[in-house]
């Protein structure tokens, strides 16, 4: 079990080590907080995207309102992964909580483009987020502990997460095998950028995909 999951996850927890490590070098870098407390980011918050976006929002000395409703804002995506991995995890049992709580992009993107050992279903699903999260807090701690002890340059570190969703998106890609998703995700960003700017973009942008997957939906399943 623990094997399977590992061979099909392996380019995640790979990803996850070093975007952990450029989050861990943002967080010791940007914040005066001990390194160990971005470790404690990785076991309990475990968002990357929210956890670079609340380095930035800590660092401009935001509120603690202010970063739970930014916080709320990015991570509303999770809604429809959520919805989308009802049946899924129906008769989960105790794996449950665990496995709503670490439904992260890219486990998300494993959990929906792999196949489970045959009667393993929930304990595959459990393995997969148990390894995807290990491998985020290892590089959360790296990266923090050596950024808290070395001089080094994290200027354009941030655009590690864009390289890992850019990844993922090519693996669904070839997982379904057509391009129109892909369109159909670009066209509703501009779309919403065009309309609401780039800050307000992101849970319109969402809601046009989803629709629009709706209506394509007999389209995609032939």
């Amino acid at each position: 079990m623990i094997s399977h999951a590992l061979k099909n996850t392996f380019p995640i927890v790979t990803a996850y080590i070093a975007t952990g490590m450029g989050f861990g070098l943002l967080f010791a870098t940007q914040l005066e907080y001990p390194w160990y407390w971005a470790v404690a980011m990785g076991v309990f918050v475990f968002a990357g995207a929210a956890q670079f976006l609340a380095v930035g929002l800590l660092a401009s000395g935001a509120r603690a309102v202010e970063i739970a409703i930014a916080t709320w804002i990015l991570n509303l995506r999770h809604f429809f992964y959520g919805l989308s991995m009802l049946q899924r995890f129906q008769g989960a049992g105790a794996f449950k909580p665990y496995l709503i709580f670490a439904l992260t992009d890219e486990t998300y993107g494993v959990l929906t483009s792999t196949e489970a050992p045959a009667g393993k279903k929930h304990s595959y699903f459990f393995a997969v987020s148990v390894i995807n999260q290990c491998a985020w807090v290892l590089g959360c701690g790296l990266g923090a502990f050596a950024g808290s002890r070395l001089a080094i340059d994290t200027t354009g570190v941030e655009f590690i997460l864009t390289a890992l969703f850019s990844v993922m998106a090519y693996e669904q890609y070839k997982q379904v095998e057509t391009v129109s998703p892909l369109l159909l995700a670009g066209c509703a960003w501009m779309l919403s950028v065009w309309v609401l700017g780039a800050g307000q973009a992101l849970l319109p942008a969402i809601l046009l995909m989803t629709c629009g997957l709706f209506m394509m939906r007999r389209g995609l399943e032939k």
